[in-house]
């Protein structure tokens, strides 16, 4: 927790043609830290699990509620 490593592996993962266009990525961090913030993602869900906080982001989706 707190390296900051979601978006750049997300940026990684998108270069090397790892994800589709409809890919869900499952990230987990720090309760505390900031969730992932990428411009061209939205946050679908997010879940707290302790000390843990898994965020839910698909490319261009809308968010549901």
């Amino acid at each position: 927790y707190g390296l900051g490593l979601i978006t750049p592996a997300i940026r990684q993962l998108e270069e090397g043609a790892w994800l589709t266009p409809a890919a869900l990525v499952v990230a987990e961090t720090g309760v505390g830290e900031e969730p992932p913030r990428l411009a061209d993602w939205d946050v679908l869900d997010e879940r707290d699990y302790g000390a843990a906080r898994v965020s839910f982001l698909q490319r261009g989706a809308a968010p549901t509620s």
